[in-house]
């Protein structure tokens, strides 16, 4: 009985004062962070670097990760159908609202709340939209994502043309510039089953006047003369022009950045990932590219390209809530934030106002930035973002309408019947 006594005050001791005999330490805490490839080796050391001093500072294992971007989806999908999600982890701003409606994230509001107020405020109206569902926000952005288009202006100018205007000027440029022989095409868009071909499709719908849903959010509205107009553009530069490269309809999110940097395109659209490629490893084709908002289109006069985010999302049943959220505010002290951002050099566009201000982002290369940055609409637009339109991302409806036309020789009428019947299926489940 006395021995008894003595083990229970025993432990009692280790759990009151942590004291722990040689070679029965207690297993140390451990959170897992994922983050979304920068493409750039130095920018995700940098998060790396300091998600890990963060954890060190806090006595705190951590398991950190860099996942491209084609597989984040599919990691994270699996990872919560085994009960394993990560504690904190990025994902497309988009998407965040996927998870939120699924009650499987952390409210984030009260940090957002804290950096609106740091590094002279932050770009909120093509950033926090994404990450908000019923007044909350759900995720905290990384950065603005801008897709200005890259253009070839040695090649652009040794056929006799300036940076188009309009998309009617690009399409006769990219036809008169490329040279097919050579494995050099006009337009190095990605038709392919990958979220950068969405994001595209999506664009030149707009561009030509079209929308896909109307602004209350429950009617689908993309079967329309102009969407119709905008699937036969990308059919004729396709099989008529032959300006696209026959392998973009197989491309992952990589493949227009492939085809730009082997010098195999005159124009693709893409974020700064292809910029930081080529300020390390090819000056020459930097110096021939320009950077340049999207044209306009016979809808109207705006070169309107779409915005949108990276985002930290917590899942719930995180090993330390608390701990996850103090980690957030060490991550966006903004001298911190501005040393991540440098680092990434160009691949992000910062949400801090101040950050914005760097000389990075007063160079040629980023001087229509502003620009992009004001005219771009959300996935979604002229409604919120949305659940049943994360779902048709997700599944690459706006893909399938235009394989359909481009591969399987379906009139483009009869593939945009087929995707406005698939996308009412979607809005009706959530309605």
């Amino acid at each position: 009985m006395k021995r008894r006594k003595i083990c229970k005050l025993f432990l009692g001791a280790i759990l009151i004062f942590g004291m722990v005999a040689p070679g029965m330490a207690m297993a140390k805490e451990k959170v897992n962070v994922w983050i979304i490839s920068t493409r750039t080796q130095a920018g995700d050391a940098k998060i790396g670097e300091q998600v890990k001093a963060f954890c060190k500072m806090k006595n705190m294992a951590v398991d950190f990760s860099v996942v491209p971007t084609e597989q984040i989806q599919a990691k994270i999908a699996a990872a919560i159908e085994a009960g394993h999600p990560p504690d904190l982890v990025q994902m497309l701003g988009h998407i965040v609202q996927y998870y939120a409606s699924q009650d499987l994230l952390v409210d984030v509001s009260d940090i957002v709340s804290e950096i609106k107020k740091k590094g002279g405020g932050i770009y909120e109206s093509a950033t926090l939209p994404l990450v908000t569902k019923d007044n909350r926000q759900w995720g905290v952005p990384v950065e603005v994502e801008l897709w200005p288009m890259y253009m070839r202006k040695d090649l652009v100018e040794r056929a006799g043309f300036s940076a188009p205007e309009t998309w009617e000027e690009l399409r006769k440029i990219a036809k008169a510039a490329q040279d097919p022989s050579k494995r050099i095409y006009g337009f190095g868009i990605p038709l392919s089953k990958c979220g950068d071909a969405t994001t595209h499709i999506r664009e030149l719908i707009w561009a030509f006047g079209g929308k896909l849903i109307e602004a209350d959010g429950k009617t689908v509205a993309v079967n329309s003369p102009e969407t119709l107009a905008a699937v036969q553009f990308i059919a004729d530069m396709y099989l008529k022009d032959k300006s696209i490269p026959p392998g973009a309809t197989s491309w992952n999110d990589a493949g227009n950045n492939a085809i730009y940097q082997t010098g195999q395109a005159v124009f693709i659209q893409n974020p700064g990932s292809v910029y930081r490629w080529m300020l390390e490893n090819d000056n020459t084709l930097l110096e021939n590219t320009e950077l340049i908002p999207w044209p306009a289109g016979p809808g109207g006069p705006s070169h309107t390209s779409e915005g949108g985010c990276i985002a930290w999302m917590a899942f719930k049943g995180a090993n330390n809530v608390a701990f996850v959220k103090e980690m957030l505010r060490y991550l966006y002290e903004p001298d911190r934030y501005g040393e991540m951002v440098s680092a990434v050099n160009g691949r992000f566009f910062p949400i801090y106002k101040e950050v914005a201000q760097y000389p990075l982002f007063k160079s040629r290369f980023f001087k229509n930035y502003g620009k992009i940055a004001q005219d771009a609409r959300i996935a979604g637009w002229p409604a919120p973002p949305s659940v049943p339109m994360s779902e048709c991302d997700s599944r690459y409806l706006l893909v399938d309408m235009v394989q359909r036309v481009i591969l399987q020789g379906m009139p483009p009428q009869k593939s945009l019947d087929i995707l406005e019947e698939e996308m009412n299926k979607i809005y009706a489940k959530y309605q």
